[in-house]
């Protein structure tokens, strides 16, 4: 695999193959910036007395849900699931290919990456709500731990 250096403000960082780079623009680019928008599109009345995030009120239905729909856990396990999954799958074959280290634990790099993405979303829903920049800064250092 062919690595880029990269110049960030206080250390150079390599930039992640093709299928890591595509996980962390899942979790941590465009799309969630996209997918936050439309949240803001969806929610914003205009009343919001409290000041909170859009991410806070996203990450207070999910806990509505979980309270009051039966077997409802499941269906969120599931989905759960299926992100970790996809990281799995992308460990897997960056781990295949010799980006990262051979004796990387494939299940605990994922739930690691899955746990930034998680913790961080739900953490800063309490404030202003996600900086994905902050996110993907987190996650590309996790990766240089990992890397060959």
């Amino acid at each position: 695999m062919q690595y880029t250096q990269a110049q960030n403000s206080t250390a150079r960082i390599t930039v992640p193959s093709q299928e890591l780079r595509m996980r962390f623009h899942s979790f941590s680019g465009p799309g969630v910036e996209n997918t936050m928008q439309r949240l803001v599109r969806l929610l914003d009345d205009g009343n919001n007395p409290n000041g909170c995030s859009f991410n806070f009120y996203y990450y207070h239905l999910l806990m509505q849900v979980r309270l009051y729909y039966p077997n409802v856990e499941k269906k969120i396990a599931a989905i759960f699931e299926q992100n970790l999954q996809l990281w799995k799958s992308a460990i897997e074959k960056a781990k295949e290919s010799g980006e990262i280290r051979q004796d990387v634990d494939v299940d605990e790099a994922a739930s690691m990456f899955w746990q930034i993405f998680f913790g961080t979303s739900f953490e800063k829903s309490f404030f202003q709500g996600l900086d994905t920049k902050k996110l993907a800064r987190s996650l590309h250092f996790l990766y240089s731990l990992l890397k060959a």
